[in-house]
């Protein structure tokens, strides 16, 4: 059993991809742009006193910015212009692109709630993996009473999860019903994003 399961999820996580196809903007409906109120609240939901980036500005110093200064950077975030100049921030200042994505994944988390099935419970707002562990209590007792043999299997995804393909992630949003303009969005920011260590 063990070697079944094991060349399940070799298969199941074995790159046999070409190179990512990002999607171009040209063409699509471009998303609405983001209101002020949305990159407020998002500064706001960053915790004080969280460490800083490369560029050492805290979320705090954000959140303390004045209407204007947040209208501006709406602005910045909601590029104007025309479809092939895509929407994105053109400053990469950490804190900034946490707000910056923040907003986008605001409007799409109601799409990916909804696509969810009930069985997911952890990583999702307003549920708990503890349901999941009093089944599998009861499942153990049903499985002693009976006296029916029961085989459980716990895998460790943390690696899984470390790897997973960039075209796997655009293409379950798709699959999710994500308006395609939003992955568009994802898939220029990841591949513009550098990330130190």
């Amino acid at each position: 059993m063990e070697k079944e399961i094991q060349q399940f999820y070799s298969k199941l996580f074995r790159c046999n991809r070409g190179p990512p196809v990002i999607a171009s903007p040209i063409g699509m409906e471009s998303p609405p742009p983001f209101l002020s109120e949305e990159v407020r609240a998002a500064f706001r939901s960053f915790p004080n006193g969280k460490a800083v980036g490369d560029d050492k500005i805290t979320a705090d110093f954000f959140k303390s910015f004045h209407d204007n200064v947040i209208f501006l950077l709406t602005d910045r975030f909601t590029k104007k212009g025309t479809k092939k100049i895509w929407r994105r921030p053109i400053c990469l200042l950490p804190v900034l692109y946490k707000a910056f994505t923040k907003c986008g994944l605001n409007r799409i988390r109601i799409t990916l709630e909804e696509a969810q099935p009930v069985e997911q419970a952890g990583f999702r707002r307003s549920f708990s993996t503890i349901d999941q562990i009093h089944y599998i209590q009861r499942l153990l007792e049903v499985g002693r009473e009976y006296q029916q043999p029961l085989t459980l299997v716990f895998i460790d995804f943390h690696k899984a999860f470390d790897s997973v393909e960039p075209q796997a992630i655009w293409e379950s949003l798709k699959s999710q019903d994500v308006q395609p303009a939003y992955i568009a969005l994802l898939q220029q920011q990841k591949d513009t994003k550098r990330v130190f260590i």
